[in-house]
């Protein structure tokens, strides 16, 4: 007889809707696997789609510069408190931190320190700024999944268990946006299609080339920047 396996019980916590994109594949993925599994923690309408329970709304930790994250400390603090004591309360099997590292690593470093198994998902751009969090990372992740094949060995260095599981993003993108189309954000179009922009600069990719801009998460960040990473490229 086989032996009865209950599903999983996962913890997360995804800020900003970036996150809740990627922590919703990762839980499509996972759900495929235990498809009774129960998720609950912070998250958004996304994640919602694949069966999340949101104690708190994304969009409260989605908060940018140092002023907006000072006049929105105490609340954020209090979330994260609370939401320690309900882990700890009722351990999960696993904690999934999805990006927002700033809030992610403590509350993993509290987890991980009463016995909670840990997983980050996305690493901070440690390779870039901010080397130091490596140290907080070794005290924080059991285990790191990293979407940069060269930040599993630089995690080796340290101690870190690391795994490269590439980009979600890579397959959804070619999956739903044809080349050539116009990205559309919130059901806005973005001003202006990708073939007509860099058409109107001279570029012509040939036939088969795939070209991806990446630009920040939000709106007002990729209508701002888009215009020169597209000149950028052309030139």
């Amino acid at each position: 007889m086989t032996e009865h396996v209950p599903a999983p019980r996962i913890a997360m916590v995804a800020g900003e809707a970036s996150g809740d994109l990627l922590a919703s594949l990762l839980l499509g993925g996972l759900r495929s696997r235990w498809p009774q599994l129960q998720a609950f923690g912070i998250g958004g309408p996304k994640m919602a789609e694949q069966g999340f329970q949101a104690w708190w709304p994304h969009d409260k930790l989605a908060v940018r510069g140092y002023f907006e994250v000072l006049s929105h400390y105490r609340e954020i603090s209090g979330i994260r408190n609370r939401l320690t004591r309900q882990l700890l309360h009722e351990p999960p099997d696993l904690f999934i931190g999805v990006d927002a590292p700033d809030f992610n690593l403590d509350l993993e470093a509290r987890l991980k320190a009463k016995g909670v198994r840990t997983v980050h998902f996305i690493s901070p751009s440690v390779w870039a700024w901010r080397a130091e969090r490596i140290k907080k990372v070794h005290i924080a992740v059991d285990l790191m999944l990293c979407v940069f094949p060269f930040e599993p060995a630089l995690y080796a260095k340290h101690g870190v268990a690391a795994i490269y599981v590439g980009h979600p993003l890579a397959d959804l993108l070619f999956r739903l946006l044809p080349l050539g189309d116009v990205m559309h954000v919130n059901d806005q179009p973005l001003d202006g299609g990708f073939t007509e922009q860099v058409g109107a600069r001279g570029f012509d990719p040939t036939p088969g080339t795939i070209l991806m801009l990446i630009a920040e998460s939000g709106v007002n960040d990729i209508t701002r920047i888009l215009d020169k990473l597209i000149e950028h490229l052309c030139n």
